[in-house]
């Protein structure tokens, strides 16, 4: 029994160490940089590419990034997934981060897509506006976000864990201070 507690507590360190900074969830939440060293690179191609699967009740909308397809799948059997590439991860799997609980994209297409660079290593972002509501009026304010970190060694891929935060940008706004400097989104990370 000691030895099972001790390889949970080792498991949910293990976790929360490669949560990503806030600097990183709050820039992401904001679709802009929050302080001078996070570099932020929309991802913003003018073609999306549309699959669907009727029968399966699936469909992919991604777009293509250096080679790779990054992109958001609703699957209504199996769940939602961020697409990277070849991989689907599955958003039932993302790490809720001060969130009570995990929300599909409404819109894949209209959702602020990323590249964030901080302290040597590189983000996926997705962040979007909720559904219906969080389009208009004072809830446009309210936002969720999507992060997983990228191993970018030979091969670029997405580390394993996924994260998901939601904020009030009103508040990250106030909350960074002085200390937040208005970055150009385009920044080369």
């Amino acid at each position: 029994m000691r030895y099972l507690f001790l390889l949970l507590l080792f498991g949910a360190s293990a976790v929360n160490a490669r949560q990503p900074p806030k600097a990183v969830l709050d820039g992401c939440l904001l679709s802009r940089s929050v302080t001078h060293n996070i570099l932020i690179k929309e991802v913003r191609n003018k073609e999306w590419y549309i699959e669907e699967n009727e029968t399966g009740g699936r469909r992919a909308f991604y777009q293509i990034y250096n080679g790779k397809r990054l992109g958001y799948e609703i699957d209504e059997n199996n769940g939602d997934s961020i697409i990277f590439d070849k991989r689907h991860i599955k958003i039932r799997t993302a790490v809720a981060v001060g969130a009570p609980g995990i929300e599909r994209l409404s819109s894949p297409m209209l959702a602020f897509w990323a590249i964030v660079r901080y302290a040597g290593v590189k983000y996926l972002c997705v962040s979007d506006a909720f559904e219906g509501l969080g389009r208009s009026g004072s809830f446009q304010n309210l936002r969720q976000a999507y992060v997983i970190g990228m191993d970018t060694g030979k091969e670029v891929r997405p580390r394993s864990q996924l994260f998901y935060t939601v904020g009030d940008i009103r508040k990250i706004g106030r909350r960074q201070g002085k200390q937040g400097t208005k970055q150009n989104v385009n920044a080369t990370p």
